[in-house]
């Protein structure tokens, strides 16, 4: 990846949940809101390049790897727009891509690693088996193509009216308000993530109690 520019955020720990659902509005230049910005007017005269938007494309599918991660059953998939699982799964298909590629000319053993990971068949039973197995991963990779275009049907498909839905920051900043807890208004997607648990945990525990009252 070229060098950046701009400061972008690089990870849960430090990116705001208002930019978080600000980079899922479903348009392409809302990837600027992974700018490093202490004032959020100061976002409204941020444009992105063709070449910026292209490298932070891929450094947002990262950012949203992570989320996925640190949501663990949570269903994260389910909790971004399907603008960003796109942008997720082609920063994929480019990852995979290029790693396959490049075992087309020299053999990695991190490579074929990752990607025996990642769910690809590699094979190390014979040389032929071996260059059949890379032939065959490049074109599963394609399946990431394919399920972006999947997305994008369905997003011509289905027009949602977000004024109707509101605004899902506000909402979560209430939930979290009525669940007795104080956050700040830049409270990061990592500190979210650790309050909701908190806040799940809460409500369990509180379902246990009930239930035990009702049947002691």
């Amino acid at each position: 990846m070229k060098t950046l520019k701009k400061k972008y955020y690089s990870s849960c720990e430090f990116l705001p949940l208002w930019n978080f659902f600000k980079l899922n509005n479903g348009e392409q230049q809302s990837l600027k809101y992974l700018v490093v910005e202490t004032d959020r007017l100061a976002y409204s005269t941020i444009e992105l390049g063709k070449e910026e938007v292209e490298e932070v494309e891929i450094l947002w599918g990262k950012v949203y790897e992570e989320y996925n991660g640190l949501e663990k059953n949570y269903g994260a998939i389910n909790f971004l727009s399907d603008r960003s699982k796109i942008l997720y799964y082609y920063a994929k298909y480019l990852q995979e891509q290029a790693v396959l590629k490049s075992l087309l000319y020299r053999t990695n053993v991190g490579h074929i690693r990752f990607l025996r990971k990642s769910g690809y068949n590699i094979s190390n039973k014979s040389q032929l088996l071996y260059w059949q197995s890379l032939t065959d991963g490049l074109k599963k990779v394609e399946n990431h193509l394919t399920y972006i275009q999947i997305l994008k049907n369905k997003m011509k498909d289905v027009k949602t009216d977000s004024k109707k839905e509101g605004n899902p920051f506000d909402a979560i900043m209430a939930w979290i308000a009525s669940n007795d807890i104080r956050v700040e208004e830049n409270i990061t997607v990592a500190r979210y993530i650790k309050i909701k648990e908190i806040i799940l945990s809460r409500q369990k525990a509180k379902r246990q109690e009930q239930q035990s009252r009702l049947h002691g």
